[in-house]
């Protein structure tokens, strides 16, 4: 649904950056914590509403940003954190929670989980977990017939409409092509139980690159609220004309 979508893809927004002032503001015992998790879902309002806050933040209080991905945070904000970096976990750790933690889907190799989430375990568990992860090869096998039929996208993306959410679709769509990406690069690919080369012969690296942006495009679109169905059935049509 519409409202799945929205909050598949919900942003941090300015009000409620605000609501967080009087706590910040507040006198009385103890120390007052903040924690925004995950500090990427900032947009540029609500980040520029918390820089205030991060460069005078009040006698014991202390403001706590969780993030993946540091660079994605605006410089604004960066300048006004400490840094702190966690190591990775070894590869064999990470194989042994795997094992631990996913048990009931134990015929899933760790590598393939480990691959696709950089080796990450908690990503891995999430992934493992996901509605699209079990769907890579029924949907490899609907993209292979469109762009090999040139029929159908609208039909194949209501199909996908209803089989994943927004979120789930494009991170599935975003796996797999940036695995056809490196087989025609001749670069080891992260879904290493699925076969790209017969969907790899009907692209040229410049049109993928062009669906990879075009991608990313949807995902601002998203953020715009235009329609999630429209931003699909573009992708679907974009997937087939090449």
């Amino acid at each position: 649904t519409d409202e799945e979508n929205k909050k598949q893809n919900a942003k941090i927004k300015i009000e409620k950056i605000r609501d967080l002032l009087p706590f910040v503001q507040q006198t009385g015992e103890g120390w007052r914590v903040i924690v925004i998790e995950p500090a990427e879902a900032l947009n540029l309002a609500s980040s520029n509403a918390l820089l205030k806050t991060l460069e005078e933040p009040g006698e014991r209080v202390v403001l706590i940003l969780l993030a993946d991905h540091y660079l994605k945070l605006p410089a604004t904000i960066r300048s006004r954190l400490q840094h702190f970096a966690l190591d990775r976990i070894s590869y064999e750790q990470a194989t042994s929670y795997l094992n631990e933690h996913l048990a009931e889907i134990a015929s899933v190799p760790p590598e393939l989980l480990l691959g696709l989430s950089n080796d990450m375990p908690l990503q891995a568990v999430e992934i493992a977990t996901s509605d699209w992860f079990a769907k890579r090869q029924s949907f490899l096998e609907d993209w292979t017939k469109v762009v090999n039929q040139k029929n159908m996208p609208l039909f194949y993306s209501a199909k996908w409409q209803k089989e994943l959410n927004f979120s789930d679709f494009m991170m599935l769509l975003e796996y797999l092509l940036g695995d056809l990406i490196c087989v025609k690069l001749n670069q080891p690919q992260k879904n290493i139980d699925l076969q790209f080369d017969q969907l790899a012969q009907n692209y040229n690296l410049e049109s993928l690159f062009s669906l990879y942006e075009e991608l990313q495009r949807s995902k601002r679109l998203v953020e715009q609220n235009v329609q999630t169905q429209l931003i699909t059935d573009q992708l679907f049509i974009k997937l087939m004309n090449v």
